[in-house]
This record gives structure tokens, sequence and C-alpha cells, in this order.
């Protein structure tokens, strides 16, 4: 081959090579689309628990009590949530300090009473009857405890802080969810014996008390827990006002 017929021959080779690279690139212009799905994640921020009475109502807090008065006291928790659950329990005096003197606080426990046969449906059944009164005799006779024992477990407390741990069976914590749980205790009894000693506080006596009880509550969903102990720990790594 000449070497004009070379040089013909390189130019005619890139002519093509060009051509074929304008054709590779025309051949990118393909149809194109797009299609988006947004799913919306609901993050939980609160549990749905609260404290309930059923048959104490706001005009309790202002209706002082005397001895020989009962009334009908019965917290229990509810919850739309499966949680582990504690109520705790301080009182606090008509400033709203915490008591924490031993001896006023033996006196104010003594006036909080559990009736296992409580129904506030039935009342004729309570060995406990709002209106009714009570001798510290006639209390005693009745063996009541202050706290319903077979489904809270009292842990951790001190200083006149209490903690109940709620609990469904030997190895069940979890109260389940949209369920409420059972009355930690039922009455509040000021026994018709009780004289200045048992209830002026410049005689060491309760005075005026308030009792606080707050709900606090972890989610069950994604951990378990089957003794008191594995619920402590869980209760304790969390951040508590």
């Amino acid at each position: 081959m000449s070497k004009m017929n070379k040089k013909r021959a390189t130019v005619l080779i890139l002519a093509a090579s060009l051509a074929s690279t304008v054709a590779i690139g025309g051949t990118l212009a393909y149809l194109t689309d797009t299609a988006t799905k947004t799913n919306t994640i609901d993050v939980v921020t609160d549990l749905g628990v609260d404290v309930e009475e059923p048959e104490w109502t706001p005009d309790d807090n202002d209706d002082p009590l005397l001895p020989g008065d009962t009334k009908y006291k019965d917290p229990c928790i509810t919850t739309t949530n499966d949680v582990f659950a504690r109520l705790k329990i301080t009182f606090t005096d008509e400033n709203n300090n915490q008591i924490t003197d031993s001896g006023k606080l033996t006196k104010i426990w003594q006036t909080i009473k559990y009736d296992a046969g409580y129904d506030p449906d039935n009342p004729d059944g309570n060995q406990l009857k709002e209106g009714t009164s009570y001798s510290t005799e006639d209390i005693n006779a009745l063996s009541l405890s202050s706290t319903n024992t077979a489904n809270f477990v009292e842990s951790g407390s001190a200083n006149g802080t209490y903690y109940y741990y709620y609990k469904a069976s030997d190895n069940n914590f979890v109260l389940a969810k949209d369920t409420t749980s059972p009355y930690l205790f039922t009455n509040i009894v000021i026994p018709s014996d009780w004289s200045n000693a048992h209830v002026d506080p410049a005689l060491g006596g309760t005075g005026k008390f308030n009792i606080v009880i707050e709900v606090q509550a972890v989610q069950a969903e994604n951990q378990t827990a089957t003794t008191l102990t594995a619920v402590e720990n869980i209760f304790a790594a969390q951040t508590w006002s």
C-alpha cells in the first residue's frame, strides 16, 4: 500500500471510530421513569399509662376525714400498650413537703387498707364499707394488709418513697395492653378510737397528709423479664424525673 493510501486508510479508520462513538452515544437516550413510595413509621412516644381511682372523686380531696371515717380509695393502672409498671407512693404534708419521719409514716400506713373482696359495684360484699365506723380493734380483726401483695411486689422502698411493681403471676410482670390492673389498695380508714396523739403533728401525729401516686412504665415489647430483679434492672436503666 502506498503512503497516500496508508494515510487515507488511517483517516477512514478514525472517521469510522468517530462515527461509531457518535452512534453509541445516541443509544443512551432511553425513556426514563421514576416512582416513589413513602412509608409512614409511627414511633410511639407515649405508652398510654395512667393512674385511675374509680371511687375517689376530686371532691374527696377537699373533704377532711375524722376518726371513724371510712372512704373508698382504689388506685389502679391503665395502659394502652404492653408495659412493665410500678406505682411510686410518697406522702407530703400540708406544705407539700415529703414526709420521711418513720413514726408519722407508720401511722399513715395504718389508715391504708386493701380489701381483697372489694367490689365497688357490690359494696355489700366488702369487708370495709364506706361510711361505716371502725375501731382499731375492728380493723385488726379483719386481718387486712395495707396493699395488694398478690399483684404488687414492694421493692426498693426507702426514706418515705415506696415502689410497688405490678405482677400478673410469679413469672409474668407484664401489664397487657388495653387492660386495667387490680387495685393497689382500696380504703382509707381513720380508726374511731384515734385521738390527738395520732393526728396532731405537734404530738407526732399524721397531721394533714397527701398521698402522691405516680405510675412509671417501660415498654415490654422487644424485651423479656421474668423475675423481679430483671424488671428492677430495666427500671434502673431509665431516667425518671
